[in-house]
């Protein structure tokens, strides 16, 4: 007995090593867009004035999250009709490749035109690539996690994936620095191609989950991404509110506002990078802490109250921005990470048991990239066009608060979804539950 809980034990952590390795240095590929856009924007995009050079490449940014959907639905078909580890395997393939191209590729004074166009291919790659990684990683994990630590076992992948965009910020706040040369963000692009290479060996030496194997006993649909949302639509549209409120908080909080508060008296860049980098380490840490609670007390009792924190913190700290110090800055993000961690911790576990397991990856993937791509691609676009209004913070304030009272009635309408349905799955990682919503 014991000798069968390690081999189960064993088998979970590498399961968990598959999934969040892959998942963790897309994520890395993807943000480091995001960050180094500063850097790189004039080198692409040539302007007298530096606002239309940096508005291009967050243009530039966005269409890559508009590609997720598209991703999604093409590795979402894959890994439910042909697997899981199938599906994560060939998307790590096309992210290496967008990502080497954005190291190499010459530029806009080199080639003219076809520096920006092959810029936008490589974000395009890039966007296809994310589709289907998280929810296949995060489907992978819980597909093998013990029931009594669905939360515990999602935090902790959430947390190791958030640990990309950590890297990531990393390294644009030391490509940042004064001294370095030009050419300095090449070679952030040019290591996660070197790590994207690692990664496709620990994918291409990993077995499939126990919950697919029990999927091709049954008959499939023919069309899962379909079969799921004509079936649970509620769930679908639910399930994309959900995924606005974090992505939005997250892009806005950690991407776009270091760029924005390095304009502020006493701030500079360098300061504004690390309070992002900061804010980031701290939400890693609390996002295992809060998926451990959402075990003891239910997933959606804690993301509402995440939810609520988020849009207090949206009205007081984003509306006294202009008047911060380098010091106030650094805290107020530090307590908005917390509240992020209190919604997201929760969430891999709760997304994981909403959908049908014969169309899960599809319907969870879709809608998971339609909300990041809507809502959290364009959050710096965004953003940049409130923050030049009068009173812009108000604003921005504001659009955070909306955010958060969506989330927390999509939460609170899935769970009342799912208490009515009261249906108990039968034979899901082999043992009998019902999902847990309370």
């Amino acid at each position: 007995m014991i000798s069968d809980n390690r081999s189960n034990e064993k088998f979970r952590l590498k399961a968990l090593l598959f999934a969040t390795i892959g998942a963790t240095l897309e994520c890395y590929d993807f943000a480091l867009f995001g960050f180094l856009v500063p850097l790189f924007s004039a080198y692409f995009f040539p302007s007298e004035n530096l606002f239309f050079s940096t508005l291009y490449g967050y243009t530039i940014f966005a269409v890559g999250y508009l590609f997720r959907p598209l991703g999604a639905m093409l590795w979402g078909h894959i890994g439910d009709k042909f697997g899981r580890r199938t599906a994560l395997y060939s998307s790590l393939h096309l992210m290496g490749f967008s990502t080497l191209l954005m190291g190499l590729l010459p530029t806009y004074a080199q080639i003219g035109i076809l520096a920006p166009l092959g810029l936008l291919l490589a974000r395009i790659a890039q966007g296809l690539s994310e589709g289907g990684e998280l929810a296949g990683g995060l489907l992978f994990t819980l597909e093998h996690a013990s029931r009594k630590r669905k939360g515990f076992s999602g935090g902790i992948f959430n947390g190791i994936v958030t640990s990309g965009v950590l890297l990531a910020s990393l390294a644009g706040y030391l490509c940042s620095l004064s001294h370095m040369p030009v050419w300095i963000w090449r070679i952030p692009f040019l290591l996660g191609f070197c790590i994207v290479l690692f990664g496709l060996y620990i994918r291409k030496h990993t077995e499939e989950t126990p919950t697919f194997q029990s999927i091709k006993k049954e008959e499939i649909p023919k069309f899962p991404l379909y079969q799921g949302i004509k079936t649970e639509y509620k769930q679908f549209i639910g399930m994309m509110l959900i995924t606005g409120l974090p992505a939005v908080a997250f892009h806005m909080n950690f991407i776009y506002l270091p760029i924005y508060f390095k304009q502020l008296p006493g701030v500079g860049e360098q300061l504004a990078r690390l309070s992002g980098t900061l804010g980031l380490f701290c939400l890693i840490l609390l996002l295992p802490v809060f998926g451990y609670l959402s075990d003891k007390f239910g997933q959606a009792r804690l993301m509402k109250q995440g939810a609520l924190v988020l849009l207090v913190l949206s009205l007081l700290l984003f509306s006294q921005f202009d008047t911060l110090s380098a010091e106030n800055i650094f805290v107020g993000q530090l307590i908005f990470a917390a509240g992020l961690a209190m919604f997201n911790g929760p969430w891999c576990a709760f997304a994981s048991e909403v959908f049908d397991k014969k169309h899960r990856y599809s319907c969870l993937g879709t809608a998971n990239t339609i909300g990041g791509a809507l809502f959290g691609g364009t959050a710096p676009l965004i953003g940049t066009s409130l923050l030049n209004l009068p009173h812009g913070t108000l604003f921005l304030g504001a659009y955070l608060a909306l955010w958060a009272i969506l989330g927390y009635l999509a939460v609170h309408k899935l769970q009342k979804l799912q208490t009515q349905n009261e249906v108990i799955r039968l034979g899901e990682d082999h043992y009998e539950y019902k999902p847990e919503f309370t």
